[in-house]
């Protein structure tokens, strides 16, 4: 059973109509990538604080520093510590701009997404098992 570990603002809390929920291929961007990277190496480190103030004031109420400091540990008691994150796929849905990477934790590899505005702020992101997002 396919089941999401953690799903922070991503995609319904935007609302999207049901048509528009299926990302489109893009090509690799490496500073969206080093952003990603960067911003959960922020989470992984405990910097809640830093990490929040990466993310959309649109969405800042699901995700402050509050809610993430409640919302990672909930994430690595499932999948263990978070040892590497390498970027394979990016894609964009409605204007928003989707990193996905394949993050290694203690207990395997997870896709690990992480969901830019415009701005290049976070506007949410989720840790879920291989092609979660496929089915």
């Amino acid at each position: 059973m396919r089941r999401t570990l953690a799903f922070a603002a991503l995609l319904t809390a935007l609302a999207l109509p049901a048509s528009a929920q299926t990302p489109t291929p893009t090509d690799a961007d490496p500073d969206l990538e080093e952003l990603a990277i960067r911003w959960m190496n922020l989470l992984d480190a405990g910097h809640f604080d830093s990490a929040a103030a990466h993310v959309s004031p649109q969405v800042i109420a699901q995700m402050g520093e509050e809610q993430l400091t409640t919302l990672w540990p909930q994430i690595t008691v499932q999948v263990g510590e978070m040892q590497d994150l390498l970027p394979e796929r990016h894609s964009t849905l409605n204007g928003l701009h989707i990193v996905t990477m394949a993050g290694t934790f203690d207990a395997g590899v997870f896709d690990v997404n992480v969901v830019f505005d415009a701005e290049d702020r976070v506007m949410g992101f989720s840790v879920r098992p291989p092609g979660a997002l496929d089915d």
